[in-house]
């Protein structure tokens, strides 16, 4: 039997988090593709490690905000939050590939601060 944070986990929650989680895969995968950038690119694990510690951070904030609730917004939010890794590695987002919302920008920098 699954529960709750358990590998099989079900539910209204577990469904939203997988959602979320499918989100951030698909929003990561065609801001690099649209980079030109290779999957294997050394740069890139330390800037999605730099993206997911700050990403855990804002999202409870976003969420508290009334922001970032749904899969589209999280990955808004993903995505400010893996420029500033990229551009901490030499790698710079065309501002075109990346949301419109300054606000998830603001919440990324919070982070930081």
């Amino acid at each position: 039997m699954s529960g709750p944070g358990q590998p099989g986990a079900t539910g209204p929650q577990a469904q939203h988090l997988r959602q979320v989680y499918e989100a951030l895969l698909v929003a990561q995968a065609r801001l690099i593709a649209a980079m030109g950038l290779s999957e294997l690119d050394p740069r890139l694990a330390p800037a999605r490690e730099e993206a997911r510690r700050h990403f855990l951070r804002a999202w409870p904030r976003a969420i508290k905000r009334g922001l970032a609730k749904e899969p589209p917004g999280a990955a808004d939010l993903y995505l400010c939050c893996l420029a500033r890794g990229l551009s901490r590695q030499g790698l710079s987002p065309p501002p075109e590939l990346l949301p419109a919302e300054g606000v998830y920008f603001a919440l990324a920098a919070e982070m930081l601060s």
